[in-house]
């Protein structure tokens, strides 16, 4: 009988190939602990969403809402919408690390882009607060 491994981290899915001889026990542990690993990034997501939503009503944004499931769908909105604030669309992403080139060091934020894409921002929630709040 082949040992399965216990890592930390699963593949993005469990290919089919890499299932042919292993035993029924072994593909439903397999299936376990990549159910229970999902399970937890999804309660991670989940929390980091409601986190957002309470700072975000804290800062004084009206019409707070979050998407059911973080599918943006369940507000009219597109899937990847996971918070609606004064008819600001926001995605919630929550990382172990940040890459350190997305830093701020010693500044107010970062600006970067693609070749020949869009520039995006990086600052602090605190930051993008005070520039909503002071714009015309």
């Amino acid at each position: 009988m082949t040992q399965v491994k216990k890592t930390d981290q699963y593949p993005m899915k469990i290919c089919r190939s890499k299932l042919e001889h292993r035993s029924k026990e072994e593909i439903q542990k397999l299936q376990q602990d990549w159910d229970k690993s999902m399970a937890n990034s999804k309660q991670k997501g989940t929390g980091y969403e409601n986190e957002l939503v309470k700072k975000l009503i804290a800062a004084g944004f009206k019409g707070v809402k979050r998407a059911w499931g973080s599918d943006g769908r369940s507000l009219g909105q597109a899937s990847d919408v996971d918070i609606v604030a004064d008819k600001i669309k926001i995605q919630a992403k929550r990382r172990k690390t940040i890459p350190k080139w997305l830093s701020l060091g010693n500044c107010d934020a970062v600006m970067f882009r693609e070749d020949r894409g869009i520039t995006f921002v990086v600052m602090t929630f605190d930051d993008w607060v005070r520039c909503l709040k002071d714009a015309p």
